[in-house]
């Protein structure tokens, strides 16, 4: 999409400038000739209208909201299609976003906030009652007037793109900064999720910041899920206590924990407000660790017991769960374009640093050394014995030695497997608890299986000392990563679309005169986004191997969203060039019969291994080979292939060692870059 319409009519509107656009497509001024009046035209974006099932829901859930009539929510007065756009009109409204307002002036005064908080928990009520959920509120969807109404906007549409097949292949929809923890575990969502997203807003007003922020979208919303929200008077240490603990209420990580209603999360935030006069010191409340599956709790200074000094703030180590997440159909993208620094561009979606989730699935964590037949090497210590008057200290003696540990695989010390879900998180960890046990069947070994949110936890847990898992399931990046610190070794390699590896391809229009690499200097390059591995990271090195520097050489990097919206921006001319999987032109050629004609392929990179099974070095030979045994003979069945396609994508396996991973050590090499200094590890 891109300024194409400006100047052109969509349906009775002619459509005059552009607004602001974002994931969901772009807003345009537009005029209503027949009414006199200025309107919001927001027309999707193609990648979205290309899904059937989106359309039918976008139009059922544009009409819902059009019956929405509330002095605080934008009307909506039309929706339609012209061509392939598809488009609702709204009220032109006058003002800023709240945005805006954060950004140019930074934590609002408490009264302030609450003028915008007011308005909006009663819209946000109004509309739960009558059965429809906005699921994006974010201070982008929030207009001000200075001399009007505190409008939100934008109902409908994530719910219609949550709902289809967008969301199912791994497209995050929505804005994860302001995602509720039930909307970042890909839960079912209510008016709670809503008075969770408010609260975010009413904490970025008073703080000017969010309380989550990570480097990748993978461990912000694992921040969001598990983690407990920065204290406000870190950031605030002039506002009422009570304050912060309403906030600490309306963003509790389960829903039935927050308050009633949007409004009552307001209402209390108003009360809290007056009781403590603003400015005056107040005692910053402290969070105090949990106790052992206990929530985190905000103790208020009545409760702090004098004259104590009061302990810092604690963050408790809770376990995270994050899927990985798999590109989305698309056509012509909605592009968003930045310059990006060049270590960004690199693997950060693949190995970037996360800890590891310490989700178990099937029994207790990692509980001893990997050589099964090893003892404990722990000494027993030796007790002091206060002296009785003037006799001298004794020693007392243990009375036993610890037991050795059991033998590595039994039901006491099971074998320990880590490896990052690709898809929804219950069907793939069922999954994995079937591989365990068809295992267990085949080898007569126990095994436990632990999720990790990003390959970098697999690393973590392989390369501790002493290592807490036994096998791993690693991506190319990360296993050299690992290999490199003498940690893992290579056994098995995974089989997906019939061969152990993959590739990208660099791809241009046939009239740009792009002939080869060399070609794409000074032009607009087209990605997925920077988290795809044949759409981006492969690519990027191919251009650096052979002379071409991205971060200095291209003139501009857009992300398209998906393989399908780079092709179709390449065909439409928003880029001259981009990268995909190969061959991803196939995704839109019954739309555009034409596309290999118009779109031809430039340079297709080197083959990079599927990720696989891998070995901690102390795993005992006799153990690894009946493993390996009992894996491949699960991907000989049909009904094993689809239990591993199940928990790890895997359509089979393949016998390689290290040296299979040689070639790709070589383009890294020609490269001039390491994983290490990829990742920025």
């Amino acid at each position: 999409m891109n300024s194409e319409l400006i100047g052109t009519r969509v349906g009775k509107y002619e459509i005059q400038a552009e607004l602001g656009r974002g994931g969901m497509g772009a807003v345009y001024r537009g005029y209503d000739e027949m009414l006199d009046r200025s309107v919001a035209v927001k027309v999707l974006a193609p990648h979205l209208v290309w899904e059937k099932e989106f359309v039918e829901r976008f139009v059922r859930e544009a009409r819902a909201a059009a019956k929405l009539k509330h002095p605080n929510i934008v009307t909506i007065h039309d929706v339609g299609q012209e061509g392939g756009w598809y488009y609702f009109v709204m009220e032109y409204l006058e003002g800023r976003t709240l945005t805006d307002l954060i950004q140019d002036r930074g934590p609002m005064g408490v009264e302030e906030a609450l003028r915008v908080l007011r308005p909006l928990a009663d819209a946000l009520d109004y509309a739960h009652h009558r059965g429809l959920v906005h699921r994006d509120v974010k201070p982008g969807n929030v207009i001000v007037d200075p001399a009007g109404p505190v409008t939100l906007t934008d109902f409908g549409i994530v719910r219609a793109a949550q709902e289809t097949r967008l969301t199912a292949t791994g497209t995050i929809v929505g804005t994860p900064e302001y995602m509720s923890p039930e909307q970042a575990k890909g839960l079912a969502v209510g008016a709670h999720s809503d008075q969770y997203s408010l609260a975010v807003v009413a904490y970025e007003m008073l703080s000017g910041q969010v309380p989550f922020e990570a480097e990748s979208t993978l461990a912000l919303l694992h921040k969001i899920a598990y983690d407990p929200p920065p204290p406000l008077h870190q950031a605030r240490p002039d506002l009422p206590v009570e304050m912060e603990q309403v906030l600490v209420k309306a963003l509790a990580k389960e829903p039935g924990d927050r308050y009633a209603t949007v409004s009552a999360f307001v209402d209390a935030l108003e009360r809290a407000s007056s009781a403590a006069k603003v400015g005056e010191a107040v005692p910053a409340p402290q969070v105090v660790a949990p106790s052992a599956g206990g929530p985190t709790r905000l103790v208020g200074p009545q409760e702090i017991p004098a004259p104590k000094a009061a302990p810092p703030p604690g963050q408790p180590a809770v376990p995270a769960v994050s899927p990985a997440s798999p590109q989305a159909p698309a056509a012509r993208p909605a592009p968003v374009r930045r310059r990006v620094p060049v270590w960004a561009w690199a693997v950060v979606a693949l190995v970037v640093v996360a800890g590891i989730v310490g989700l178990a699935i099937g029994g207790p964590g990692f509980t001893g050394p990997l050589s099964g037949d090893a003892t404990d090497t722990r000494r027993p210590t030796k007790t002091a014995v206060a002296p009785v008057a003037d006799e001298p200290v004794r020693v007392q003696e243990p009375a036993a030695t610890l037991p050795s540990i059991p033998p590595l695989g039994s039901e006491e010390n099971p074998i320990i497997w880590s490896f990052v879900p690709s898809g929804e998180m219950e069907r793939v960890t069922g999954g994995a608890r079937a591989v365990a046990d068809m295992l267990h069947d085949k080898t007569g070994l126990h095994f436990q299986t632990n999720v990790a949110a990003e390959y970098a936890g697999v690393v973590e847990v392989m390369c501790s000392d002493p290592p807490q898992a036994h096998m791993g399931s690693l991506g190319a990046f990360a296993y050299v990563l690992a290999a490199d610190r003498g940690c893992a070794e290579a056994e098995l390699v995974a089989v997906r679309f019939d061969s152990p590896t993959y590739n990208g391809q660099i791809i241009a229009r046939a009239d740009s005169g792009i002939e080869g690499i060399a070609g794409l200097a000074g032009r607009i390059f087209c990605r997925p986004d920077h988290l795809s591995a044949s759409g981006w990271i492969i690519p990027y090195l191919t251009m650096r191997a052979a002379g071409l520097d991205p971060a200095s050489d291209l003139a501009e990097i857009v992300d398209a969203g998906s393989h399908d919206a780079v092709v179709a921006a390449i065909y439409y001319g928003d880029c001259a060039a981009g990268a995909t999987y190969v061959d991803a032109r196939g995704t839109i050629e019954q739309d555009h019969p034409d596309v290999m004609e118009r779109v031809v392929v430039v340079e297709v990179t080197a083959d990079v291994p599927n990720d696989g099974v891998q070995f901690a070095p102390a795993v005992p030979e006799e153990l690894r080979a009946r493993i390996v045994e009992g894996l491949l003979s699960i991907a000989g069945t049909e009904e094993g292939r689809e239990v591993l396609d199940t928990a790890y994508g895997w359509t089979g396996l393949e016998k390689h060692d290290d040296r299979f991973y040689d070639p790709f050590r070589h383009l890294l090499e020609v490269s001039g870059m390491g994983v290490e200094e990829l990742a920025g590890w």
